[in-house]
């Protein structure tokens, strides 16, 4: 097992803790005068963190510098409904492990319906008044401020249910999110 160093939440905040192997971490927080339970719950969240980690992408773990993206590298996709504009993505060359994006939705307009079978996407609206659809046909109605979470495999679709342009902000849990269309 790789050694992890962290900081525990049990231990004071200056205390880095090297843990190798449950006893270990458990010889110092039972020390720290931390409860069984709390210890379980401690060692239950490492197992979860460890897991975590050894799920992440490789390359992501690989990244090492920031990468700042200006406005004249953003990819722009225009249609009759709207526009998309892209920030963050791996086709972009900014992003291993994530999407970011701007849609703009047209008053009276809707994307057309669609899922992405490969990540959950998170849409946040900016700016107007939109009518999100999701499977079996419900209907969210959505002000500036609200967002909602679409799990991978979805079928759903915003409209622009206002008099001014509808701007959501959009986040996808994959640098190459997948998009299946209806």
């Amino acid at each position: 097992m790789a050694l992890i160093q962290f900081k525990c939440k049990l231990a004071p905040a200056e205390a880095p803790v090297n843990r190798q192997d449950d006893g270990a971490y458990a010889s110092y927080v039972q020390g720290q005068g931390a409860s069984p339970r709390r210890l379980g719950f401690a060692l239950k969240g490492i197992r979860l963190y460890e897991a975590r980690l050894g799920r992440l992408n490789k390359d992501v773990q690989r990244m090492k510098k920031p990468i700042v993206s200006r406005p004249d590298s953003y990819k722009v996709e225009r249609y009759d409904w709207g526009e998309l504009t892209w920030y963050v993505s791996k086709e972009q060359g900014n992003s291993k492990g994530l999407t970011i994006g701007k849609c703009l939705l047209n008053p009276g307009f809707a994307n057309p319906r669609h899922s992405h079978p490969n990540c959950e996407e998170v849409l946040h609206v900016l700016q107007g008044k939109i009518v999100h659809t999701i499977e079996g046909g419900k209907e969210v109605e959505m002000l500036e401020g609200d967002s909602i979470t679409i799990p991978p495999n979805t079928p759903h679709c915003a409209r622009n249910v206002g008099d001014l342009d509808a701007v959501l902000l959009i986040c996808f849990s994959s640098a190459e999110r997948q998009v299946v269309g209806e």
